[in-house]
């Protein structure tokens, strides 16, 4: 779990893998990631590799950051929340869903 204070400018490292044999997905050739949690006014905050709030940092072990502003963090519902990578790799699509992978705060003042 990571945990996010909203408000906060932030980056966080992700690795996806297969959910069946547990091999990291290799991420050549995305042409989109995006990366989805809860929204404090329902449905969800997004983010993507085409707005350049996603950046691959190695393609062949399913590794990248997401680069999360001020803005989109005070947007983040609080508590657990669970995480939803989509990645588009040409015509393949994959979904890998992290259950409760952050921890959002408030701030304190």
């Amino acid at each position: 779990q990571v945990t996010l204070i909203q408000g906060e400018d932030r980056e966080i490292n992700f690795g996806v893998k297969d959910s069946g044999d547990g091999v990291y997905i290799n991420l050549t050739g995305a042409t989109e990631i995006s990366v989805k949690t809860s929204a404090t006014a329902g449905g969800a905050v997004e983010f993507t590799l085409t707005a350049s709030e996603v950046v691959i940092t190695d393609a062949s072990t399913g590794k990248f950051k997401v680069i999360m502003t001020d803005t989109k963090t005070s947007l983040i519902k609080l508590g657990e929340q669970s995480v939803e990578v989509v990645v588009d790799i040409g015509t393949n699509r994959r979904i890998v869903q992290l259950e409760k992978a952050l921890v959002i705060k408030k701030k304190l003042f």
